[in-house]
């Protein structure tokens, strides 16, 4: 899969004998049925950095991911691949899809599995080239015999002639739009519906392009994926599919709030119970909200009611410094009927 610049290859040279010595052996898991391509986390040298892990549907790949510490507002990964060989041996290499390419945190695999009996693999990568300028990628591997093969992602083929599978976007607008939670959303693959979702770049006025929570839907139809054409985020209330990008959504203890930016640039504003999802159909929907952009915030005004999303307090700490906290806001005539507070995704 290409040459291993020199820093990867001083970092995962201590790994390389235990990997010898194990990975065609038989582990405790394995014994178990419960892996077959376990691999044991404690001889990974990732100095106590978490290591993330995937894996493939049909169980025959996975990846394992960590930051090796190396880098600073553009972090420096170490990337292990684990794959079934044809001969049905499991085999482990250091993982870039691009000869002399830094490799990038590897976060979603999964099988393809094509009418005439082959198989190849799509992957979902991600390389943050400073702190707030990122990309993502999605790539397609094959098993060739004892080693792994770039093919295209359409089709698995060997022509890698492809657009629109790689984004550059604001790392700090995508965070902050969907509360953290909107990472899986990128290139997604619903392997029920064996729909392929690739993010679509809104070019704002911003200095770094943004995610508009919109798609080009792909559909693999058992030979290869095909364009169906531009779709919304997935699963959203049919009603609410027309928007130009997504600009605000968190949850409270009782709601789910989406905040959409129109065609023409004014606002809309969805809210589901906390109990229901965006698929089903929304409580209550405002049109032509306005962004404040001193208070960071978003209102609508329905019957005389104000829905203030994003309404911020900062709370004074014990080192005198200040913590943020970050409200939907509902108040009529200047009574608060309800404010509720933005729930962490780490809650």
């Amino acid at each position: 899969m290409g040459k291993i610049k020199f820093f990867l290859f001083v970092i995962l040279s201590s790994l390389w004998g235990c990997i010898s010595g194990n990975v065609n052996g038989t582990s405790q898991e394995e014994k178990g049925g419960k892996d077959s391509l376990y691999y044991p986390i404690d001889s990974i040298p990732s100095n106590g950095n978490k290591v993330h892990i995937c894996k493939s549907e049909d169980g025959n790949m996975k990846f394992y991911s960590w930051d090796t510490g190396m880098g600073r507002t553009s972090p420096s990964y170490a990337v292990l691949c684990q794959f079934r060989t044809k001969d049905g041996k499991s085999s482990i290499e250091v993982f870039c899809v691009k000869e002399d390419e830094e490799p990038a945190w590897v976060s979603k695999v999964h099988s393809i599995k094509r009418n005439d009996g082959t198989t190849y693999y799509i992957i979902a990568r991600s390389f943050r080239a400073s702190s707030n300028d990122g990309y993502m990628y999605m790539d397609a591997l094959v098993i060739d015999n004892d080693t792994l093969k770039n093919v295209s992602v359409l089709d698995g083929s060997d022509d890698l002639d492809e657009c629109g599978l790689e984004i550059n976007y604001s790392i700090s607008d995508w965070y902050y739009a969907t509360n953290g939670d909107g990472w899986d959303w990128l290139f997604e693959y619903d392997s029920r519906t064996k729909d392929l979702y690739v993010p679509i770049i809104a070019h704002t006025k911003e200095s770094c392009p943004v995610v508009s929570d919109r798609y080009k839907l792909y559909h693999f139809n058992g030979k290869e994926f095909f364009y169906k054409g531009e779709s919304p985020h997935k699963g959203l209330y049919a009603s609410l599919s027309n928007y130009k990008r997504l600009v605000k959504y968190f949850r409270t203890k009782n709601y789910i709030v989406r905040v959409d930016e129109m065609e023409g640039g004014a606002c809309r504003y969805a809210s589901w119970k906390s109990s229901s999802g965006m698929s089903e159909m929304p409580e209550l929907v405002i049109l032509g909200g306005k962004y404040d952009e001193k208070e960071d915030s978003y209102t609508f005004v329905n019957d005389g009611v104000e829905y203030i999303v994003g309404y911020i307090e900062d709370k004074p700490i014990s080192d005198g410094s200040f913590e943020h906290h970050e409200f939907l806001m509902i108040r009529k005539d200047g009574n608060v009927l309800l404010k509720e507070e933005r729930i962490s995704n780490t809650d």
